[in-house]
C-alpha cells in the first residue's frame, strides 16, 4: 500500500472519531508516527533529488543564471514529488496532533466524570 493510500485510510477512519476508543486512538497514533518516519525518509530523498537537478541545471549551458536554474528545476517532476511528500508530512503531523488532542480530551472527560456515571 502506498503512503498516500495509508494516509487516506487513516484520515477516513478518523472521520468517525465518535466511535473511536482511547486504545484505538493510541494505536492509530503509533501507526501514524511510524508512517511519519517513512515519509520523512522519502521527503529527504525527494528534496535531495530536486537539489541535484537544480545543481545540474545550474551547471548546464542552457541556464545562464541561478534564477534560470531555479525556475527550470521548479518546473520538474522532482520538485513536484518533493512538494507532494512535504504535504504528506504535514498531513500526517496534523493527524497525529488531532489524535493526541482527542485522547487528551477523552482522558480529561474520564477524570471529570463521577465514578458512578461511568
Amino acid at each position: 500500500m502506498s503512503i498516500r493510500e495509508l494516509i487516506n485510510e487513516h484520515s477516513q477512519r478518523l472521520l468517525n472519531a465518535d466511535n473511536l476508543s482511547p486504545a484505538e486512538a493510541s494505536q492509530r497514533r503509533i501507526e501514524l508516527v511510524a508512517l511519519l518516519g517513512r515519509i520523512n525518509v522519502e521527503c529527504a530523498e525527494a528534496e535531495h533529488a530536486f537539489k541535484r537537478l537544480k545543481l545540474t541545471c545550474r551547471t548546464s549551458e542552457t541556464c545562464k543564471s541561478a534564477i534560470d536554474a531555479k525556475t527550470t528545476a521548479e518546473a520538474s517532476q522532482e520538485y513536484l514529488n518533493w512538494l507532494e511528500k512535504k504535504a504528506w508530512q504535514q498531513t500526517t503531523l496534523e493527524l497525529i496532533r488531532s489524535l493526541r488532542d482527542f485522547t487528551r480530551t477523552l482522558e480529561q472527560e474520564r477524570l471529570l466524570t463521577p465514578k458512578g456515571e461511568l
